[in-house]
């Protein structure tokens, strides 16, 4: 696990990271309560922007990640600025998220997109 700005994190109770998982919280992360991340996860809440023809030393833009209760999030994701996960979502190995995924739905892809709604 690799925390960058942990000030800015805040994890709730019962959360579980598998091995080589990254957070970089410059605008700030939180995680709910009883939330699994899969291995090798990237949790990064803002990026540079280019300036004088170079992203190195470009300053910040980002925006806040909210992963929701009950969450799940598969192997190899990224979340990028802006994540907001409802409650009891799962996202699918291998995807980019940077939007709003509602409660109780599978999602997955490049840009994530709702697959289905979960029962139960």
């Amino acid at each position: 696990m690799v925390f960058y700005d942990t000030s800015k994190i805040e994890i709730g109770n019962y959360v579980y990271f598998a091995y080589g998982s990254w957070l970089s919280a410059g605008t700030g992360i939180v995680i709910d309560d009883e939330v699994q991340v899969g291995p090798y996860v990237v949790i990064a809440s803002s990026n540079h922007i280019r300036e004088n023809g170079s992203f190195r030393f470009g300053p910040k833009k980002g925006s806040a990640i909210h992963i929701g209760k009950g969450s799940w999030i598969g192997a190899h994701c990224i979340l990028g600025a802006g994540t907001e996960m409802g409650p009891g979502s799962a996202i699918a190995a291998n995807s980019f998220i940077n939007s709003v995924i509602p409660s109780d739905v599978l999602a997955g892809g490049s840009p994530a997109k709702v697959i289905k709604h979960i029962e139960g």
